[in-house]
């Protein structure tokens, strides 16, 4: 049969490539009412347009009626440039073609740069672009709402000052680089705005230079949400009386000092090939010592907290076996001396101090319980058995006793505290899918039994599975102790979920093993997350390499690759951390799942499994089926 060719304005996949006449009354048929033509959507699943222009004038040509449209939705195409939008109309003494524009959506595109000269325009979105700077926006005197997050933006927000009616802002994923000084700076920027709604974080400055929060609130008067945080009045006055105290003695330019010191300390933000160097690790009696500096110095709050991050951050980026420090201390009188392993009930006498005074931290210091909570969900990674089930217990309680705010909260909440955690498990836990009865001899020092029922490559090292069976050791302490009691405090459950996709995935003899992570990864006949992709694209046999660096440039952990028609591949983007990715593979004929590379932990001595410690596998199986009942438990 004789295949028809594709018109002009249709690609090899039949989307409209361009905008015509045609395309026009396709879109509009005769008779649609002057209202619908108001609303132009152009995001839709049969568009992939390159342009907005075309030979027959494309959206300036008189079918679409310009000046009737007010919401345009041009995102999810191919665009790079938005200027015939400011196009002109001589007839017309000279005024803007779209005269009614108020709701521009141009997001997922691959824009650099854009000017607008419309006066109507109240809302702009144009996330996840490729910007380097902002839009030049000061003739858009009327707009209100203005979104330019996932673009790679830097420097400052001066252009927004002319911008008066603005009130919703969103640089969020982006290259802002300020010091602390210059931050100054952009807040007074801000104060012409009158913004009640902004959103900064993630940005470089800010990853050492978290105070930002507190400035920010304290300097803007008309802000009632900052990062997706609601700010009432009480916690505004309450900021605003400690930065009055705050600044009568401290200039921003220590901060610039501060951040400094905080980047010399702390790994790398961006993640490489090369190997990122790990700090000390702390000794829980140093831990303890740094919280009680906290509640003994509260004009010093700040200073402590960081410094307690960053210990645990140490804890966190060590090899499991290398944090077996955090359970050592050094006696009395003998400071100079080698360190020695604490007793088991010296290391749970430790606990229960550290866990006392970080409960009182929790109760007195609000603006930093974010801090203090992730930590507590790090250190259950901590290789210390009694400190990783104080810290459970402690993260028990906290969501039991949270506001009704944050529990409404708490399912997304779960989301960005424990899936670093969960990708953690997955190297080293069987999931429920093994054969328990192969993990319980593994664990009796019979790892043959594991190798004749799921290979001797998928065998985890030693190392992983510690760490795993401590982490999900110390999960079941979100539950009730005994195994027959149903009973489960409303919102545990739900922060478990992110741990659901780790116990419940294939088991290792189906998904093979994990491939070298110092390059790009191909698991062919896989997926992972299908569900969640952030971002499609659609390339030839040929152009995966297009496809990794767009992957690359948007932050992406990875994306899958289906054949939909030969040699025409649908690429689905996915935001989740690469090694997520790998351990939470699904079996997906004719998919491949392309992972990024991994960066790789420098060791700063030799990691050597201690010779008392047995394969945990059985410890992995049975803890992950005590949070997998915990997790399915609903709280309803």
């Amino acid at each position: 049969m004789l295949e028809l060719p594709q018109p002009e304005w249709k690609d090899a996949f039949g989307r409209f490539n361009q905008l015509n006449a045609e395309v026009c009354r396709i879109i509009f048929p005769t008779g649609t009412s002057r209202k619908a033509r108001s609303h132009v959507d152009f995001s839709g699943e049969q568009f992939a347009l390159e342009s907005l222009e075309s030979s027959d004038g494309g959206i300036l040509n008189s079918v679409f009626r310009a000046d009737l449209i007010e919401y345009l939705n041009v995102s999810k195409n191919q665009l790079t440039t938005l200027e015939c939008l400011n196009n002109r109309c001589a007839r017309n003494n000279g005024r803007l073609d779209f005269p009614k524009l108020s709701n521009l959506i141009a997001s997922y595109n691959s824009l650099t740069e854009v000017r607008l000269e419309h006066p109507t325009l109240l809302e702009l979105n144009l996330s996840h672009n490729e910007m380097h700077e902002l839009p030049n926006i000061e003739a858009l005197t009327a707009l209100q709402k203005l979104v330019v997050s996932n673009n790679y933006i830097d420097g400052t927000l001066e252009k927004l000052e002319t911008n008066s009616r603005l009130r919703f802002l969103d640089i969020s994923h982006n290259k802002f680089s300020w010091k602390p000084s210059l931050f100054k700076r952009q807040l007074d920027a801000l104060k012409q705005c009158h913004i009640e709604e902004l959103r900064i974080w993630p940005n470089p400055f800010a990853q050492n230079f978290t105070e930002y929060q507190f400035l920010t609130v304290a300097e803007l008067n008309s802000i009632n949400y900052l990062d997706g945080y609601n700010i009432d009045s009480e916690l505004r006055d309450e900021l605003r009386l400690q930065s009055d105290k705050f600044q009568a003695r401290v200039d921003y330019t220590v901060f610039d000092i501060k951040v400094e010191e905080r980047a010399r300390s702390r790994m790398p933000i961006e993640q490489s090939k090369d190997e990122l160097p790990a700090g000390e690790v702390p000794t829980l009696p140093e831990l303890t010592s740094t919280l009680q500096l906290c509640l003994d110095r509260p004009t010093e709050l700040m200073k402590h907290i960081h410094t307690l991050e960053d210990q645990v951050r140490n804890v966190w980026a060590a090899r499991f076996w290398e944090r077996q420090r955090i359970s050592e201390r050094k006696d009395p009188g003998h400071r100079e001396g080698p360190a020695r392993r604490m007793k088991p009930d010296e290391e749970s006498q430790a606990a229960s101090e550290f866990g006392d005074a970080m409960q009182q931290a929790l109760g007195r210091f609000d603006t930093v319980q974010d801090v203090l909570v992730m930590c507590l969900v790090r250190l259950l990674a901590c290789g210390s058995t009694p400190l990783s089930q104080r810290a459970a217990q402690i993260l028990a309680e906290w969501i039991d006793a949270a506001s009704p705010e944050i529990q409404s909260r708490m399912l997304d909440m779960s989301n960005a505290l424990f899936q670093d955690l969960a990708s953690r498990t997955l190297a080293g836990s069987y999931s429920v899918s093994e054969a328990p009865f192969a993990c319980y001899e593994a664990s009796q020092g019979n790892e043959k039994w594991l190798r004749d029922c799921i290979g001797d490559g998928e065998i985890a090292e030693p190392e992983q599975v510690a760490e795993a069976a401590g982490i999900l050791t110390a999960l079941c302490k979100f539950g009730p102790s005994e195994p027959w009691n149903n009973s489960m405090p409303p919102f545990r459950a739900l922060v478990l979920r992110p741990f659901l996709p780790v116990i419940c995935r294939e088991s290792r003899k189906t998904l093979g093993p994990n491939l070298p992570s110092d390059g790009w990864a191909a698991y062919r006949h896989f997926d992972a997350f299908p569900q969640d992709s952030v971002m499609t694209l659609d390339i030839q046999a040929d152009d995966v390499n297009l496809a990794r660096e767009r992957c690359v440039r948007q932050g992406f952990g990875g994306f899958t690759a289906c054949e939909e028609q030969p040699g025409k591949f649908k690429i689905r983007f996915k935001a989740h951390a690469p090694d997520a990715l790998a351990g939470s593979r699904v079996s997906s004929e004719g998919t491949t799942l392309h992972v990024r590379p991994r960066a790789t932990l420098k060791s700063k001595g030799r990691s050597v499994k201690p010779q008392d410690v047995k394969y945990q596998a059985w410890q992995t199986w049975e803890g992950g089926l005590h949070v997998l009942r915990m997790a399915t438990n609903d709280p309803n």
